[in-house]
């Protein structure tokens, strides 16, 4: 495997902010690198806030207008997102 340096992006405003759940900073810095356009991976054990950066990151996705595909291995995740997101409201789902 090579190294490579990911610079992180400037935090995202709190007026240009989505978040439907609260987020620390490396989960907000998750949501700032997505809008940046690259891929990356989010990976952890269980109860690391996985599921928290993901619906933010849908609820951000969404709240600009834009379309999101998410799929998961396991459906528990799959529900888990699709709880907190309707707990958010329609304007996100």
């Amino acid at each position: 495997p090579r190294d490579v340096e990911v610079q992180t992006p400037d935090p995202i405003p709190l007026p240009d902010q989505w978040n439907v759940v609260a987020g620390d900073a490396t989960q907000n810095a998750a949501v700032s690198l997505a809008r940046t356009g690259r891929h990356f991976i989010i990976q952890g054990p269980p109860g690391t806030g996985k599921s928290q950066t993901i619906t933010n990151l849908i609820a951000d996705y969404a709240a600009r207008g834009l379309r999101v595909l998410f799929v998961c291995e396991k459906r528990a995740a799959l529900d888990v997102v699709f709880h907190r997101l309707g707990q958010a409201g329609p304007s996100v789902c």
